[in-house]
């Protein structure tokens, strides 16, 4: 059963804009780029990420440890060598804080402070109706692109810290409507 609406998601190319959009040379424009690549990279819900402290990054094992995610529960997220890199880059330089994307105080960054900053990077590098953009869109992209590369369900789930499968089979209805529509596409323009 296909949901009645399906969750907006960005393209690469979309994404590649997105990330690159933070001023870096400025401590604010690097932690900006660093927690953006962290949400799409990781698919880590706006609260996880921001509440995220340096401890529960084991850089050796390229593991985020993300204590009590939604439904208070925790897990594990595997990264990638170049994401440990780019987490790197802030550690080098942030002000010491709980939070490991702090403020240039050390206090954690607020939900609003988020929301605001992705939708002027968005209007910056010119994504159509900005306004869509939000933290949770990252999440809903970095999944679709998994399914789109043919990345399992249950790995999908486990990534994302969804309890049920039914939850992750979203991301399989929005890759067969892309399909569907190349395909009446196609038909459109062949003989």
């Amino acid at each position: 059963m296909q949901p009645d609406k399906l969750p907006d998601v960005l393209t690469i190319a979309e994404v590649e804009a997105l990330l690159a959009a933070p001023n870096q040379r400025c401590p604010t424009g690097l932690r900006n780029h660093v927690l953006l690549t962290t949400l799409y990279r990781t698919a880590m819900r706006s609260d996880e990420a921001r509440s995220l402290q340096p401890r529960h990054i084991r850089w050796q094992d390229g593991i985020l440890s993300v204590r009590e995610g939604k439904g208070a529960r925790d897990r594990n997220i595997r990264i990638s060598k170049a994401t440990v890199q780019c987490l790197r880059r802030w550690a080098d330089v942030r002000p010491r804080g709980e939070t490991f994307f702090c403020t240039l105080r050390g206090s954690k960054l607020g939900g609003r402070y988020l929301r605001r900053m992705i939708k002027r990077m968005a209007r910056r590098v010119g994504i159509e109706d900005s306004d869509r953009v939000h933290p949770h869109l990252l999440r809903h992209t970095r999944a679709t692109h998994m399914r789109q590369q043919g990345v399992d369900l249950h790995r999908i789930q486990r990534h994302l810290g969804h309890k049920n499968l039914e939850t992750t089979t979203i991301y399989d209805h929005i890759v067969q409507g892309e399909m569907e529509e190349t395909m009446e596409q196609l038909d459109a323009v062949l003989p």
